[in-house]
């Protein structure tokens, strides 16, 4: 409905400018068919359902194995995103509701119930502040490096960078995987 659409495009917080060049970008790209979507907040609903289930469902409700394999999702999703992701908007959506599914999982099991698992009871807040604070680097630091590095490397270094940042990830949570593994935990 172009009356709604309208409504609430007025009465929303305005897209940052890295936000809007991605949005005309796109627009570019792919024409008239350049719609933007909710699949990557409905893929993050659906992640962080999915991961909660699987964790509480793994024996002895360990969280890293979980964490690894979804993050390990995100990468191939990613990866695919760079090679692939602009060939087509129904293929661009699909992707990124999935790296959505597969990013939101693990970061909502890291922020909420590993801080409980690491920190005691009266510690799990501290915890909690700790992994988020840890968190709130990426979001200061993107948008002057993404910008930077659009308008200097162009738009295909900026996927390749995401690429690289879940690689790095992926092989984290496989080392700590495998550090509880040996462990026993």
């Amino acid at each position: 409905d172009v009356a709604l659409h309208a409504y609430l495009s007025s009465h929303r917080t305005p897209d940052d400018p890295i936000l809007r060049e991605l949005q005309e970008e796109t627009r570019r790209l792919t024409g008239e068919r350049a719609v933007m979507q909710i699949a990557p907040e409905e893929g993050t609903l659906l992640g962080v359902l999915v991961a909660g289930y699987w964790s509480d469902r793994t024996a002895g409700s360990r969280r890293t194995p979980v964490i690894f394999w979804m993050t390990s999702g995100c990468l191939l999703a990613t990866g695919a995103m760079w090679l692939f992701g602009l060939s087509s908007p129904v293929l661009f959506i699909a992707l990124l509701g999935l790296i959505g599914f597969m990013a939101m999982g693990p970061d909502s099991l890291l922020s909420g119930a590993c801080a409980m698992d690491v920190g005691s009871r009266r510690q799990a807040a501290l915890a909690a502040g700790v992994i988020n604070g840890f968190g709130s680097i990426g979001p200061i630091l993107q948008e002057p490096v993404i910008g930077w590095l659009k308008q200097t490397r162009g738009l295909d270094s900026v996927f390749l960078l995401l690429v690289f940042v879940v690689f790095l990830t992926t092989v984290a949570t496989g080392l700590l995987a495998r550090f509880e593994r040996r462990r026993g935990v």
